[in-house]
């Protein structure tokens, strides 16, 4: 006998004793002297037989749920310490990335309580979705002393070369993940934060070269994000960047990157499996707005009317 089949039987006796006991004292203790009627012992036993039935299925189809739900929560909230091997070794090797990730999880976590999303898990999403800058933080122009965006390259295969690099951020993220146990929930963010947008800076350089070159090379694997969470993240991300290479900050310059990141993400259809409502999408706008006002409260240079 398989043990979930012992395990129903056991349940199954289990409930029906216990209803039988109850119903027993009632009886004593009521002095019901009708208890001995045959047609009423007959009904009541079919009583009890369905009504442990009823139990035992709803039981036994339940727990695993409930079971893996308390799993989850269990091994998100020991990923949520900021002592995490992993995101303390990006604290020390990729600092720039470290801070940007506190960033993004920031903001998504707002966004996500916005929208009545996880709210956890999209935190711990921003903390894990860049883990994969590890292999070597000083591409990453976070981590540099001097942006190389003033870099020009001379030919396609230097420029092809160091967007593949850029790229395969994704990939060995993911390998880092299986090598420190990350539950899917959370390397889904390391797969889908970039979804199969292109490396525009890249895909700019070459066709300066060759207009007319493929630009597969230049795309992120994906996929697209693949829930509301993952949505999130992927928007921060993108806005969190941009804003941190921007000098002069006001309210209308937030307001401006935050529509763009939004309406490019829209536009190339990055959000469409991600379950977002176009409610959602203007909730999560409001909110990222509303935070990075008060993240960058000491730099925003208000107009005077």
């Amino acid at each position: 006998m398989n043990k979930p089949l012992k395990y129903g039987l056991f349940l199954f006796a289990a409930v029906a004793g216990i209803e039988l006991v109850i119903f027993v004292i009632f009886e004593l203790l009521t002095k019901n002297l009708g208890f001995f009627s045959l047609l009423k012992f007959t009904i009541f036993v079919l009583a009890i037989l369905l009504s442990s039935f009823f139990v035992v299925f709803i039981v036994l189809n339940t727990v695993p749920y409930f079971r893996k739900f308390l799993i989850k929560e269990r091994s998100l909230t020991r990923f949520q310490n900021l002592s995490h091997p992993l995101l303390l070794k990006l604290s020390l090797e990729a600092p720039g990335t470290y801070h940007h990730s506190l960033t993004v999880a920031n903001l998504s976590y707002n966004a996500a309580k916005a929208i009545g999303a996880d709210t956890i898990l999209a935190r711990i999403g921003g903390y894990y979705h860049d883990i994969g800058k590890l292999k070597d933080p000083l591409l990453f122009i976070e981590n540099q002393d001097t942006a190389e965006n003033g870099i020009i390259f001379e030919n396609l295969p230097d420029i092809k070369n160091r967007a593949k690099q850029i790229i395969d951020h994704v990939h060995y993220g993911l390998l880092l993940g299986q090598e420190h146990s990350l539950p899917e929930e959370i390397a889904g963010f390391i797969a889908e934060h970039h979804g199969t947008t292109t490396t525009l800076y890249f895909v700019n350089a070459a066709q300066k070269i060759n207009p007319k070159i493929n630009t597969d090379i230049f795309t992120y694997p994906g996929p697209k994000p693949l829930s509301r969470e993952t949505a999130i993240v992927m928007l921060a991300d993108a806005i969190e960047a941009t804003l941190r290479l921007v000098k002069n900050i006001d309210s209308d310059k937030i307001a401006q990157i935050v529509d763009e990141a939004i309406n490019n993400r829209l536009n190339e259809r990055q959000l469409d499996l991600a379950g977002l409502t176009q409610k959602d999408v203007e909730k999560i706008r409001d909110s990222f707005i509303k935070t990075l006002g008060t993240v960058h409260h000491q730099r925003i240079n208000y107009r005077k009317n």
